[in-house]
């Protein structure tokens, strides 16, 4: 119902007219020109809606924790950098983004004592934690362009030594999204300061990640992380 473009068609050193046929051809082709545009502004602008979705669940979940202010944007950056690193297709990397955004969406359920308990948590409690990543995925299962990060979300306190949760996962049968997150997330944890601790000296932390490397952490990962580290000028001595 609006013009939103030209489509112009020229016929250099020839004197005669178009004919009809061309032109009516030359109507089609400008219809579907135009609704091929059409198509994608609006794909454009629901991606835009959705990232918006992210940005706020993000923020409730980071509402939730009062010591994690801008955790999610941080564990993103950090996921984003390794994915790259390896080299991942662009989609694989927005779906790392996403998931790294969302991780702890699953949090919003966990009461506030127990969330920001300073002390050691009881087994009762900590089951009520192991629950949060099947809680966060199931939060946004209707959401189609995030079923890929869905299972990241999922899965990213499993273990790779097969005793995290929810799954017992173990070594590559956990999506590579999640050993990815739980890398970051486990790094920006120790450089941050925490209700019961102070953040971690970087040798500490460089210590922690090789110690579990293999054990919680994809021994892989973990190596090309640091590498990043260095990279970054983040870690500047072992």
């Amino acid at each position: 119902g609006k013009g939103i473009g030209i489509l112009s068609l020229n016929r250099a050193g020839v004197k005669h007219q178009f004919s009809l046929p061309e032109i009516e051809f030359l109507s089609v082709l400008g219809g579907q020109a135009a609704a091929a545009i059409e198509n994608a502004r609006l794909y454009e602008k629901l991606q835009q809606s959705y990232m918006s979705t992210i940005v706020t669940l993000s923020g409730i979940a980071e509402s939730k924790d009062f010591y994690t202010d801008k955790h999610m944007k941080d564990i993103a950056d950090y996921s984003v950098d390794i994915a790259r690193k390896l080299g991942l297709p662009e989609s694989d990397i927005e779906n790392i983004r996403m998931a790294a955004l969302l991780h702890d969406l699953g949090k919003v359920t966990v009461p506030d004592d127990i969330l920001k308990k300073p002390g050691r948590l009881s087994e009762a409690e900590m089951e009520v934690i192991r629950r949060h990543p099947s809680h966060g995925a199931r939060m946004i299962e209707s959401i189609e362009p995030l079923q890929e990060a869905r299972e990241i979300i999922r899965h990213h306190h499993e273990y790779y030594d097969g005793s995290g949760y929810p799954g017992g996962l173990k070594g590559k049968g956990i999506p590579l999204g999640a050993r990815i997150i739980a890398i970051a997330d486990s790094f920006d944890a120790m450089t941050t300061n925490r209700p019961y601790r102070e953040a971690l000296p970087m040798d500490r932390v460089i210590k922690e990640l090789r110690d579990f490397s293999g054990i919680q952490f994809d021994p892989d990962i973990v190596e090309l992380f640091i590498s990043i580290l260095r990279e970054k000028n983040i870690l500047k001595n072992e």
